[in-house]
């Protein structure tokens, strides 16, 4: 087969132990967008399967038509809506969706959470600069921390928390916050009550036209001035106006996000990026080696087994 793995913007790809099982198959890897790829055209028309990294590329009708021979994508985690489905469904084009870990992601969100109350960033700026200290940062224990979907990710840092000494708030669907109660976490069903309390809020909720948008300009306003807001999850679960609006009213006082409406983000489509109170990291959440070889090898298994005759862990549309 020619393999084509798009987006490997970290140059990582090829290091990774789980390459190895593609041994014997052409593989190309793309470390940029397809547009700034020189020859991405002929690489395109030659390609029988592709392994997505996550969301980046869009492959929709356009890019797809560019590519006659491609009759399999494996997905890197799970299949988002970059992937246009009844375009690949015309084509009989197959998707696969591969498996993943939740840790790296409420690793991330948790040391988000401990380098914003604790002014790290500032700190460590300060000191380059000359300043040996120049804020008074929070310790963890005795805060609350609010999680806004009690899923994978979120129940992870919810326990991360509580090992901190901190009071853990839950906050989502009926179903969620029921897992939380069981856990032995507090389920706050009141919105306001929710985001008054709370001295941070770390966001674990999937993308669907329900969360579109769920965060808004009340849930900002409702919060303390010198809360910490952490978006790990999606950039869109957030009104984008309202919070850029709220951040120039410090409230909250600090966000700090892995997600951002256009990857890599601009001032054009992020505007926050460019906020004193913005703490940003460029969507290195699952990003670490471990977790990266289980999602790309669970990618090339699930190509492999397609190649095999025996395909396996196919989406239906």
């Amino acid at each position: 087969m020619n393999v084509l793995i798009l987006d490997d913007y970290q140059h990582g790809i090829l290091a990774l132990p789980c390459m190895a099982r593609l041994a014997g198959h052409q593989v190309t890897v793309f470390d940029r967008p397809i547009a700034e790829m020189p020859g991405a055209g002929a690489v395109l028309a030659a390609a029988d399967a592709v392994i997505p990294m996550r969301e980046r590329t869009r492959l929709d009708e356009a890019v797809l038509a560019q590519m006659p021979r491609l009759k399999h994508i494996a997905q890197t985690g799970k299949a988002g809506k970059h992937i246009d489905l009844q375009a690949c469904k015309r084509r009989g084009i197959t998707v696969s969706e591969g498996a993943g870990t939740a840790y790296a992601a409420a690793e991330l969100a948790f040391l988000l959470v401990m380098a914003g109350l604790r002014n790290l960033v500032q700190e460590v700026a300060g000191l380059k600069d000359g300043h040996f200290g120049i804020s008074f940062g929070r310790t963890l224990r005795g805060r609350t921390l609010g999680i806004v979907g009690y899923g994978k990710a979120g129940t992870l840092v919810a326990r991360f928390a509580s090992g901190f000494g901190m009071q853990v708030l839950v906050y989502g669907s009926e179903a969620s916050m029921a897992r939380a109660t069981a856990d032995g976490f507090t389920a706050v069903p009141d919105r306001t009550a929710f985001f008054t309390a709370c001295d941070a809020v770390s966001l674990h909720l999937r993308l669907t036209p329900e969360t579109r948008g769920f965060i808004g300009e009340a849930d900002l306003q409702q919060m303390k001035k010198d809360s910490l807001l952490v978006n790990t999850a999606r950039a869109e679960i957030i009104n984008q106006p309202a919070l850029l609006r709220a951040l120039e009213r410090n409230r909250p006082g600090l966000y700090a996000a892995d997600v951002f409406m256009q990857e890599p983000p601009t001032l054009q489509s992020d505007p926050v990026i460019a906020l004193k109170n913005v703490l940003a990291t460029p969507h290195i959440g699952y990003l670490d080696v471990d977790s990266f070889d289980l999602m790309v090898g669970s990618s090339i298994d699930n190509l492999l087994a397609f190649d095999a005759g025996k395909a396996q862990n196919l989406l239906a549309f």
